[in-house]
């Protein structure tokens, strides 16, 4: 996950990092921040679809 606000990371660098794990997808959020505050449902429901491999409950 990475969210637009983020000022330690940049999206180019979690994109790259997500080209690079096989099994990755990122997830973009507007805001939040490098510790993705204020979004905490979204969080859990990327989390929560990932693990449980269902990669249709959102888009990127």
């Amino acid at each position: 996950m990475h969210a637009a606000d983020d000022p330690l990371a940049s999206y180019d660098a979690a994109a790259r990092a997500a080209d690079r794990i096989p099994i990755a997808r990122l997830v973009s959020l507007e805001s939040g921040g490098h510790l993705q505050l204020g979004q905490t449902e979204r969080v859990r429901t990327e989390v929560e679809a990932f693990l449980s491999n269902d990669q249709a409950s959102s888009t990127t």
